[in-house]
């Protein structure tokens, strides 16, 4: 009786062995599992924050330019109003006297009265026409995006691959987005799951049989059968 209770004892030891190293095993990848995530999710937050940093670059430099340009236009009326003869200084009606706002003056231009290389000119064609013409007529009126507007600027943002791909290269140079995985290792992953997967369901059988006694029985069985 002491030496079946001590067979038992061990076969208990060695399920809770097996277990004790499937439960390491699950806590490495695990841990590697969300170290790849707080990495990842570190690389988009970096990206995000850039692009909104440019974002903000690009219009702080619209406010200088037409601050500058509003600038001129008044330093060139005063003189022209400077130069201009006392006979020909005559009371001009409030109805005529109409100022065109800054922001309606890429509105007003006509594609033939566009420059070719200019921002506005090249908005018309490509690949992204439809959608930079919204954002540039936004931007020229200084009103934001709708919700939907700015869905489908990033559904074309992401149809064309090779513009994300230019975007993240410059964002993070010489980091791969996607880095390639190892065909071996991914072998050797499914592996070591199906090994663990198969060393727990052994224990559970170990652990039924011994625990109703017919483990024993069957240990001792094939003892006597070798024996003979």
């Amino acid at each position: 009786p002491e030496s079946q209770i001590a067979v038992k004892i061990q076969r208990y030891e060695d399920v809770i062995d097996s277990l004790k190293r499937l439960l390491e095993a699950e806590r490495r990848r695990t841990k590697q599992a969300r170290a790849a995530h707080t990495l990842e999710l570190q690389q988009r937050t970096g990206l995000q924050a850039l692009l909104r940093q440019c974002v903000e670059d690009i219009r702080e430099r619209r406010k200088a330019l037409e601050a500058e340009a509003q600038r001129e236009r008044s330093a060139s009326d005063r003189d022209q109003a400077r130069n201009r003869p006392i006979s020909a200084l005559r009371p001009v009606p409030a109805a005529s006297a109409v100022a065109r706002p800054l922001s309606a003056a890429p509105s007003a231009l006509t594609p033939t009265n566009r420059r070719p290389n200019s921002a506005a000119g090249m908005a018309a064609h490509g690949p992204f026409a439809g959608v930079a013409g919204t954002a540039a007529a936004s931007a020229a009126n200084d009103v934001p995006l709708t919700p939907s507007e700015r869905q489908d600027l990033i559904s074309t943002l992401l149809s064309h691959e090779d513009v994300m791909r230019a975007v993240f290269d410059r964002a993070f140079p010489g980091v791969t987005p996607h880095p390639p995985s190892d065909p071996y290792l991914d072998r050797m992953a499914a592996w070591q799951e199906q090994r663990d997967a198969q060393v727990a369901a052994n224990a559970k059988v170990l652990a039924g049989e011994y625990s109703d006694g017919r483990g024993w029985e069957i240990g001792s069985g094939r003892k006597n059968g070798g024996s003979r």
